[in-house]
């Protein structure tokens, strides 16, 4: 669902589906709602409840895992530079050693160590 569509969705539970001039609210005349003064203050005014909202959805974890498979590295890991990275679930090892579904990890800021490194393995961050 993206923004508009969330917009334009508040807009229809708060029984404003149906502007004054008939025209049904749907997300392609979003822009022109926005200037029309019926509609400009709701849409002005939404954009923190609709981001607390997805805070509360990040807290709760109910965000589907992505997984990243991470490249050969020394068992530290940049967060940084892993995109849309909210949290930790856990990390994934395969490799000689056999599988293990949640290897031991620990964070310093944007670094994650990882405990028992092994550099022929392949580890996935979850």
């Amino acid at each position: 669902m993206t923004l508009g569509e969330i917009k334009t969705e508040t807009l229809k539970l708060m029984f404003a589906g149906v502007g004054n001039d008939g025209l049904n609210i749907g997300n392609a005349v979003l822009k022109e709602l926005e200037e029309q003064p019926e509609y400009s203050d709701y849409l002005a005014m939404m954009n923190g409840s609709i981001n607390r909202c997805f805070s509360v959805i990040e807290e709760r974890r109910v965000l589907p895992a992505r997984r990243v498979v991470l490249e050969k590295c020394c068992g530290e890991v940049d967060l940084s530079q892993i995109p849309e990275l909210y949290d930790i679930e856990r990390i994934a090892y395969d490799g000689p050693l056999g599988y293990n579904s949640s290897c031991g990890y620990y964070r310093e800021g944007d670094t994650v160590i990882i405990k028992d490194f092994d550099a022929d393995g392949e580890y996935r961050l979850l």
